[in-house]
């Protein structure tokens, strides 16, 4: 079994011809290309960058106040349907309050009308 000779399309060049393309007009023009493509992935990143923090403060606006709102207007409509007691509602108020302000929540049962001993 012999073995096939390699397909022109694969074999090495002489050298010469390595010579020939490696010559300062054509070193020049990569290093052109090089530089604007460095400078096209510098602008994206700076782009980017730039839609992060714009995305990121239009979500920060919004603010843990909001929030709390949306979560009491939910609570009121719960309590105003009987689906929660006052003594639920007052408890979860307290709680999403002590969240919105920073605050540890409280634990549960700790707003419970107790008698006194």
């Amino acid at each position: 079994m012999s073995v096939p000779p390699p397909s022109p399309l694969l074999a090495p060049l002489p050298p010469p011809a390595w010579l020939a393309q490696a010559g300062p007009r054509g070193g020049g023009q990569d290093l052109g290309s090089f530089v604007v493509w460095i400078l096209v992935l510098i602008v994206a990143a700076i782009v980017a960058g730039v839609a992060l923090l714009l995305v990121r403060r239009r979500i920060l606006s919004s603010g843990p106040d909001s929030l709390g709102e949306g979560l009491m207007e939910s609570l009121r409509r719960a309590r105003d349907a009987g689906e929660m007691t006052p003594d639920e509602y007052d408890a979860a108020r307290r709680a999403i309050a002590a969240r919105v302000a920073g605050r540890s929540t409280p634990k549960p049962g700790a707003y419970q009308n107790r008698p006194p001993k």
